[in-house]
């Protein structure tokens, strides 16, 4: 009986060491992503002075899908980074969900 105690004791010392990984990897991923988000705006305001070479990636990781500029200079892209779907809230995502175009912040 005490070696089935000592088992259930180090079961629940094991499970909660894995509840608490579980929590620092969700951790880990809400700042990579912060980060993420942080790099991919500060590459987006500064688009038009990025090497060739960034501007690509910048161009793939924010608008995949290409852009275009109206006359009024708003740019719009039919297709919007999967770091940002992922970054939205569920409010955001419904009002994304509706529209085909995209509106994305002046250059």
């Amino acid at each position: 009986m005490k070696k089935i105690a000592i088992h259930k004791n180090k079961l629940v010392e094991l499970e909660d060491r894995i509840e608490s990984l579980e929590d620092i990897n969700e951790q880990d991923k809400a700042r990579f992503m912060e980060f993420t988000l942080e790099r991919a705006e500060q590459m987006w305001r500064h688009f038009l002075q990025l090497p060739k070479d960034k501007l690509l990636q910048c161009k793939q990781l924010l608008i995949p899908a290409g852009f275009w500029v109206d006359e009024n200079e708003n740019v719009y892209t039919p297709e919007i980074s999967v770091l940002y779907r992922l970054a939205t809230n569920k409010k955001d995502l419904s009002e994304l969900e509706k529209s085909f175009m995209v509106r994305v912040r002046r250059l």
